[in-house]
């Protein structure tokens, strides 16, 4: 379940050996050293398109952390971003994405693990165009 920075010099990842799920940061490829960033346990990490912002999940809190390009990282302290009921990825998978202005999401509501239904339209925008006689 681990997440790339966009640049490649980092991946961050969600280890339990603490005894709880927290998530950390390590430099790719060594991976030699690594930095806890949740301080109350955390899951499913995921960067920013920037690559400035580190997002994860602790529990109905979506949680922030700033990061700069420094060795090891440079991280802020985690703040919530938002509260709310949302589903959940699948094992370590994230279930979110994140718009590419890094101030957007895209979650789907409530915690339930499938069983929900998704419908997919394609061609939708023939049915925009006006139909003229002879195409009926």
């Amino acid at each position: 379940g681990g997440e790339f920075s966009p640049d490649g010099r980092f991946v961050a990842y969600v280890s339990d050996e603490s005894g709880r799920d927290e998530v950390y940061v390590a430099r790719f490829p060594r991976l030699d050293a690594r930095q806890q960033i949740s301080t109350d346990g955390g899951a499913e990490p995921g960067w920013a398109p920037g690559g400035r912002r580190l997002f994860y999940r602790d529990g109905a809190r979506m949680m922030v952390v700033d990061v700069g390009p420094g060795d090891p990282l440079e991280a802020s302290r985690p703040r919530v971003l938002f509260e709310g009921e949302f589903a959940g990825g699948a094992g370590r998978e994230r279930g979110y994405d994140v718009a590419a202005d890094g101030r957007q999401f895209v979650m789907a509501r409530g915690r339930s693990q499938g069983g929900g239904e998704v419908n997919v339209v394609l061609n939708w925008l023939e049915g925009l165009r006006p139909r003229s006689p002879e195409s009926r």
